[in-house]
């Protein structure tokens, strides 16, 4: 299904877009980066045409996706969670590539403060849109009676937690996000940049709770699953494009 994005609904705050620059909260801020973070996402609001898709796939399908990746780690955590998922969908989003040629022109002439400043926001909105579509799937799962109100939807992407990056190739063959702009390149990088995909999964909070402890946990310097499930207590929904 295509799921309608709204730009007004996605755009991130600028306290949001200065986070994602290393800038702590409760700092003062100069008139300069104020007016950075004001312009860029001016930019963004104008630039960013979002689209998102998601089609359901049964476990068992999912299984044999998951399996053609080369490289997975032999127990990547979308493997260990999905069996036990109330309902499955692969999911693509994109800002479209308006914001890229932004973001490559600002860079080609030169203006590379307002050129990172937007980057970060456009990475802020690209979470933002994972976390529609997650909205969107539960809301599926819902009506469908796949679902009731403990249910929590969060994303897995290919390149994280043992699912290896070549795992967009199959994923990319089952969902065709080409038909919404997404094109993968021989190294399963998506183009335009500032896009997401993967596989959103539905359960109850338990479903998606683990302990660190896997094989790829130990090189891991995010870690930021375990703010993803302290998060469960406070949403229904988590960002898509994190991983788990």
């Amino acid at each position: 299904m295509n799921v309608e994005l709204r730009v007004d609904d996605l755009i991130p705050r600028p306290r949001e877009v200065l986070a994602a620059q290393g800038v702590p909260p409760g700092v003062t801020l100069s008139p300069r980066l104020e007016a950075l973070a004001a312009d860029a996402l001016a930019l963004l609001a104008a630039s960013a045409e979002p689209r998102g898709v998601v089609e359901p796939i049964s476990r068992e399908e999912f299984g044999v996706l998951l399996a053609e990746a080369e490289g997975n780690a032999h127990d990547p955590v979308v493997g260990w969670i999905h069996p036990r998922a109330e309902g499955l969908g692969l999911f693509a989003g994109t800002l479209g590539r308006r914001v890229s040629d932004e973001i490559e022109g600002l860079l080609a002439g030169g203006e590379y403060p307002l050129a990172v400043s937007l980057d970060a926001a456009a990475s802020r909105m690209t979470d933002h849109t994972s976390r529609a579509l997650a909205t969107a799937w539960r809301e599926r799962l819902l009506r469908s009676g796949e679902a009731d109100g403990d249910t929590r939807v969060l994303g897995y992407s290919p390149g994280y937690c043992g699912w290896h990056v070549s795992g967009q190739r199959p994923l990319f063959a089952r969902l065709r996000p080409e038909r919404i702009g997404i094109t993968l390149n021989d190294a399963c990088l998506m183009h335009p940049l500032k896009s997401v995909s993967g596989v959103l999964v539905g359960g109850p909070a338990s479903v998606h709770r683990f302990e660190t402890g896997f094989t790829f946990c130990d090189a891991c310097r995010d870690r930021s699953c375990v703010a993803r499930m302290r998060s469960f207590d406070d949403d229904r929904t988590s960002n898509g494009s994190t991983p788990p």
